[in-house]
């Protein structure tokens, strides 16, 4: 720092490149020659003038250049070279006689003309500036070669010192000077050092800015940015010396001065997609325009402005309506995400009433009338509101409802049970707790069954008495002692109902330690019939935001599916179960078989039944095993269970108990290329089909599983495995690479 110090003081006599701090340049068009000026003059190399232009067209002089180049060697005391005469036009009255004589003798880097003249004050052409830079990093004759200029200018051009320079300029102005003088600190000198490190500069690459122009975390610094840290799971805070008017998440070449603050940052070319979330799940986000990011990697980062966390974290928590940043690697991957709207939503209220047919509850609760909707992660209304719905907004942002709300145990509250700022409920799970909320759990002694009403993000909002409110969520049991419910929220305990396997849709709550409390739903078969397009259920509309469950067999494994995935109008011997809210909409439905999610795909294994002991009630059942991106499942199967050869790539169904009911073989499509995928879809027989947002490829050279993304990598050599044909509305279940 001493020595651009000295830089700054020397400056101040050399008329033409120094003036007043501060200039923005507002005379300098060209944007490499305004970066170049204001990098030199954050530096202290360069200043603007008294208007507080920079006037790039001026033309700098031998002797103006001469001295910018010696202070950049680092002579910035010159006095001891200013007491003699090596050029009869360079005299002692002349100011800049020191750096003259000092750049012939201590650096070597100049020379006269031959007629043994300097000629200070005529304009430097470019082949000597050229020359007396490509002399300062080191080089001499020696290395360059005899034949000047050409020489020359062909290792400035090597070394860089030319790069993206206008070519055909004979004489150097303030604009091209600067370029120069820049282009030189990101030069490698003779000894193959950057240039730029004799003054303390130094670089680094793929910078990416969580937040710029902040306070120091220690309040050390005015301000400065925030970046993200070089193991990429902490922060590293820069200082600034004025605002950089950047923008957080863009990434680039951050340049440091030597005492670490901000001097210049340099933006990668980067592919951005923004988008407000309309559908989120663990591999993919649609927006309210229909676009659709995919095969998010669970190790993606994650900023919400405060937090850095992964995707496979934060997915869960992200609510309907979030302002979301993605920024890809150049092979198209996810690399990370912010999330715009992490404060935007801070505000939660919780709909007390019932709003009468027909009424906007919306403006009782002091939010616009005419506010977006979205209610459980769908686009809805406010007709959809019900009450107890938790709603959470925000200054200019949509509202998001949520109706999870479940009676649990209050089974343990921090940092103390009177005010806690974290819940444990549920068999364990920790929830954050809203300070209305965490005044109203301080009055519950602990163990005390109550109702927890969420936000859609898994915030508890309120806490209601169970005799005012006591509620049961949808979920299925996806293993012994676990129900997944709707909203992906998995809850553990003593599984007590001996009636109830994996698959089985239950509606649950917990209020007895450690044990689920299951009750099946209903499932009666021939209900009403649902025409989605149409938005009923038999009479009874539907509401936007309907849980659709889908059944494999007859008390078969179920499966949560989108509406998306449904067709237009199901008879009404497909609808097994219709659940109403109370003002008589249509909010679960449950389904026979309609979209086959409830199979299980993947490669069969079947070991047929035997007699372990020749004895009858030693007998083994016969086992059909299914391996897939998820793993292996497990089922039985009766005596003779139809089924193909093994390794055949199958769906399975079965029921809760797990009782094998069905194999059905699928249908194979051949010649696949990374160019069918798009967007989130395959295109298979001229269909384009939607990819499951889990979908994984097995790679046959290493039998592993990969996401699509990265197989398109491995791999340009695919075959679909698709539940009937494709224009038939098969649905693509396995992919296989060859790689």
């Amino acid at each position: 720092m001493k020595q651009i110090l000295s830089l700054v003081v020397a400056l101040t006599l050399c008329a033409a490149l120094c003036l007043p701090a501060g200039a923005a340049f507002p005379d300098v068009p060209d944007p490499d020659e305004h970066a170049a000026a204001v990098l030199l003059q954050n530096l202290g190399i360069v200043d603007g003038y008294n208007d507080g232009g920079f006037h790039p067209n001026d033309k700098l002089t031998r002797a103006q250049f001469c001295k910018v180049a010696m202070l950049l060697s680092g002579v910035g005391d010159v006095a001891s070279h200013a007491g003699y005469t090596i050029f009869p036009d360079v005299k002692a009255a002349h100011w800049a006689r020191g750096y003259v004589n000092a750049a012939v003798r201590a650096r070597k880097i100049i020379a006269g003309f031959p007629d043994g003249t300097f000629r200070p004050d005529v304009p430097i052409s470019f082949p000597q500036a050229v020359t007396i830079l490509v002399r300062l990093l080191g080089y001499g004759d020696e290395d360059v070669g005899l034949d000047w200029p050409r020489d020359y200018l062909d290792k400035a051009a090597l070394l860089g010192l030319t790069k993206d320079l206008p070519a055909g300029r004979e004489e150097i102005d303030r604009g091209l000077g600067a370029r120069l003088f820049c282009n030189v600190l990101f030069a490698q000198d003779k000894e193959g050092h950057p240039f730029g490190e004799r003054l303390g500069l130094s670089e680094r690459k793929d910078a990416v800015v969580l937040k710029a122009d902040v306070p120091a975390p220690d309040g050390s610094a005015a301000l400065g940015l925030l970046l993200l840290g070089a193991d990429l799971d902490t922060s590293v805070f820069v200082p600034a010396r004025a605002a950089t008017g950047l923008a957080a998440g863009a990434k680039g070449t951050l340049l440091t001065d030597g005492d670490g603050h901000f001097l210049r940052f340099t933006p990668a070319e980067q592919r951005v997609t923004a988008l407000t979330a309309q559908r989120i799940t663990a591999l993919a986000v649609t927006g309210e325009d229909g676009v659709t990011v995919s095969g998010i990697g669970s190790g993606a980062l994650v900023y919400d402005g405060e937090t850095l966390t992964t995707w496979g974290e934060t997915w869960v928590d992200l609510p309907v309506g979030a302002r979301l940043r993605f920024f890809f690697t150049a092979g198209g991957a996810v690399e990370y995400i912010f999330w715009d709207g992490a404060s935007s939503q801070t505000e939660a209220r919780v709909l007390t009433f019932e709003p009468p047919d027909g009424q906007n509850p919306l403006p009782a609760l002091g939010l616009p009338a005419d506010a977006a909707v979205y209610k459980n992660g769908v686009a809805a209304s406010w007709a959809d509101l019900r009450r107890w719905d938790v709603l959470t907004y925000g200054t200019g942002a949509a509202v998001t409802a949520s109706s999870f709300r479940i009676t649990a145990l209050y089974e343990g509250g921090a940092p103390n049970l009177e005010s806690p700022e974290t819940v444990t409920t549920l068999g364990g799970q920790t929830f954050p707790v809203l300070p209305e909320a965490s005044v109203k759990l301080g009055t519950y002694a602990l163990n005390a069954p109550v109702t927890f009403l969420f936000t859609q993000d898994r915030r508890v909002a309120d806490v209601q008495p169970v005799s005012a409110l006591n509620a049961r969520q949808p979920g299925v049991v996806t293993d012994e002692g676990v129900v997944t419910l709707w909203n992906g929220v998995a809850v553990k305990g003593r599984d007590t109902n001996e009636a109830v396997g994996p698959g089985e849709i239950v509606e649950l709550n917990m209020t007895i330690p450690g044990t689920l409390s299951m009750a099946p739903l209903p499932q009666t078969g021939g209900a009403v019939p649902s025409q989605r397009t149409a938005g009923t259920a038999g009479t009874a509309p539907l509401a936007a935001h309907v849980l659709f469950f889908d059944r494999c067999a007859p008390r078969g494994i179920a499966a949560a599916v989108p509406a998306g995935r449904l067709p237009g109008s199901i008879p009404a011997s497909k609808v097994l179960y219709v659940r109403r809210d109370a003002a008589g909409r249509a909010d679960l439905v449950v389904l026979d078989d309609v979209t086959g999610d409830g199979f299980a795909y993947g490669f069969l294994a079947y070991t047929e039944g035997h007699n372990a002991s020749g004895l009858d009630d030693a007998y083994v059942p016969s086992v059909v095993e299914v391996s897939g991106p998820g793993g292996t499942r497990r089922f039985t199967a009766p005596v003779g269970f139809p089924h193909p050869s093994d390794g055949t790539p199958v769906g399975v169904a079965a029921r809760a108990g797990g009782d094998a009911t069905e194999i059905r073989p699928l249908t194979r499509v051949t010649g696949v290329r990374r160019a069918d995928f798009s967007g989130g879809r395959l295109l298979v027989s001229g269909v384009s089909l939607p990819l499951p947002d889990d979908m994984k490829v097995y790679v046959q050279s290493t039998k592993a599983y990969v996401t699509v993304q990265e197989a398109r990598v491995l791999s340009n050599d695919f075959e679909a495995y698709l539940d009937a044909p494709a224009a038939a509305g098969g649905q693509v279940r396995l992919l296989t690479a060859r790689a």
